[in-house]
């Protein structure tokens, strides 16, 4: 019987006072690898640093968790796509930012994420560059603009392209999967799934669905980073499982 699949799902905040993130950085001093840290240096966009830190401290804590190594011991590399992915093993992994909130996916089937909170900027334009017409007609609410941004960008990060996958290509609609030409020359069969979340925004996880394994576990835990970034054993873990 093939094992059914999990995907690990794993949300924290970015800290609003200085003690709390300059204690992070620290940690990322001793903990990011030498690419990781040119790139928080080269970041120059308001909070884009703090982001980086905290999505790559939290990934790097649960790899080395499932891995059993230490968190800087995680070996990252990074494609022709700027998708990330470890080295060595068959783990997936991706990470979306909102506002303060980051959210990770950790899974050994490719997988992909996208969190978002309101923002105009993003409505203004989204019909145009993201919405197939179809698509369009069932715009009924800035709602529904978030919960197809977030399933519809989840699916292009678990096909590993992102945006270098025109959005307009993937007709998703209400559908709980769709059918997308990988780079391979392949074609996957990406599922996709709007999960709870507790902030005002829309929160989506995809996964390439393989023949004849079952639905995926999704399991969900809030990490407060800052509590103590190497003991998982501190963190919360919710009871949500799908």
């Amino acid at each position: 019987m093939t094992p059914r699949p999990h995907i690990s799902i794993d949300q924290t905040i970015i800290p609003d006072d200085a003690r709390r993130l300059g204690q992070l950085k620290s940690i990322a001093a001793t903990t990011l690898s030498c690419d990781e840290a040119t790139r928080v240096r080269r970041l120059r966009v308001s909070g884009a640093a703090d982001a980086f830190i905290v999505g790559r401290l939290l990934a790097r804590q649960r790899l080395a968790e499932v891995i059993g190594c230490s968190p800087a011991d995680v070996v990252i590399s990074i494609d022709r796509f700027g998708r990330p992915s470890v080295e060595g093993t068959p783990l997936s992994f991706n990470l979306s930012h909102s506002g303060r909130h980051v959210v990770l996916a950790v899974a050994s089937i490719p997988v992909g994420i996208d969190c978002q909170l309101p923002d105009p900027d993003l409505e203004a334009g989204f019909e145009e560059t993201f919405a197939t017409q179809r698509e369009q007609w069932d715009i009924s609410s800035p709602e529904s603009i978030y919960t197809l941004w977030t399933r519809k960008e989840a699916i292009l990060k678990c096909l590993g392209t992102g945006f270098h996958t025109d959005p307009r290509s993937i007709e998703l609609g209400d559908r709980s999967a769709v059918a997308v030409a990988h780079p391979d020359c392949s074609t996957w069969t990406i599922s996709v799934r709007s999960l709870q979340w507790s902030h005002e925004g829309r929160l989506a996880v995809a996964w390439r669905r393989l023949p004849g394994t079952p639905q995926p576990m999704i399991t969900r835990t809030v990490i407060d980073l800052c509590n103590d970034c190497h003991q998982v054993s501190n963190v919360e873990r919710l009871h949500a499982q799908y």
